[in-house]
């Protein structure tokens, strides 16, 4: 008995491992990527070095946060917006739509997008 449950337990964990792919692969899909607040600011200070700058018109004192996020391959990339969450500081893990630019930030802690349909 217990060679049986030895046997099964590395698919059993696998398959748990696998349960909540769906979701991730339907957001990572759609362009949600999960990223990390590098920083805060003024976009007139923030944005000029920006791998895709979602807030190209801003005034040079609206609020602008840096998203560095993985985009699939090793290499990060920085996102900037002006779509900020209420409380958002440096160091928060957010998720970010690098598709669309009129998407907000969302913090790790609201339900992913999927979920929120």
């Amino acid at each position: 008995m217990r060679g049986i449950a030895c046997a099964l337990a590395p698919g059993l964990l696998a398959l748990a491992g696998c349960a909540g792919l769906g979701t991730s692969h339907a957001d990572f899909v759609a362009g949600w990527r999960t990223g990390r607040v590098e920083a805060l600011g003024r976009a007139g200070e923030l944005a000029h070095a920006m791998y895709r700058d979602c807030a190209p018109q801003a005034g040079a004192n609206e609020p602008y946060a840096v998203v560095r996020y993985h985009d699939g391959g090793l290499r990060t990339r920085a996102l900037g917006t002006t779509r900020l969450p209420p409380d958002l500081r440096v160091g928060d893990t957010v998720r970010v739509d690098v598709r669309d630019c009129e998407a907000p930030l969302r913090p790790l802690s609201w339900p992913a997008p999927a979920d929120a349909w």
